[in-house]
């Protein structure tokens, strides 16, 4: 993998969401059968700038998160079923498309919280405006970040009682 900064500008780690978005948005081509569809990561991967070179090291890679979307919507599904009122964290939330994945099966109860360095954030906002995930910027390799989602924290970033 290059780090030269496409148009989507990322460097280093932040640069590793690349691969998932493009194994999702392959998947027909990469998983057929699978019956995983992910219409929009190829859309968001499109408008990154990104070139295949720059995050396939080898199929594998990009088939593992294939596979890794369909175990997480599976178990999120069953999760939101259960918890018509509950919250979805993504910590690294990337590019991750699962909210408009999974629309028609989430009750609209349901909050998406995603959590990632400032850099991937201010990408995620450029590029998913419409996304239902509150984004919230920080290193979560700092255990500290989640103080910041703790009742009566003036640090939070907005409120609970708004929901997605």
């Amino acid at each position: 993998m290059s780090n030269d900064p496409s148009s989507h500008g990322l460097t280093g780690v932040a640069k590793t969401l690349l691969a998932p978005l493009y194994g999702r948005a392959h998947a027909d081509r990469l998983l057929p059968g699978s019956g995983f569809h992910d219409p929009l990561a190829a859309t968001v991967l499109a408008a990154t700038g990104c070139r295949p070179d720059e995050v396939l090291t080898g199929r594998s890679n990009a088939v593992g998160a294939i596979h890794r979307a369909i175990v997480l919507d599976r178990l999120v599904t069953a999760f939101v079923r259960r918890h018509p009122d509950g919250v979805v964290v993504s910590a690294g939330v990337g590019l991750c498309t699962r909210d408009a994945r999974l629309a028609g099966a989430t009750p609209p109860g349901v909050r998406w919280i995603g959590v990632d360095a400032p850099e991937v954030v201010e990408l995620r906002r450029r590029l998913l405006p419409d996304s239902t995930v509150r984004l919230h910027a920080d290193s979560i390799t700092d255990p500290d970040w989640v103080d910041a989602f703790a009742p009566g924290n003036p640090r939070r970033p907005w409120s609970w009682s708004r929901a997605c």
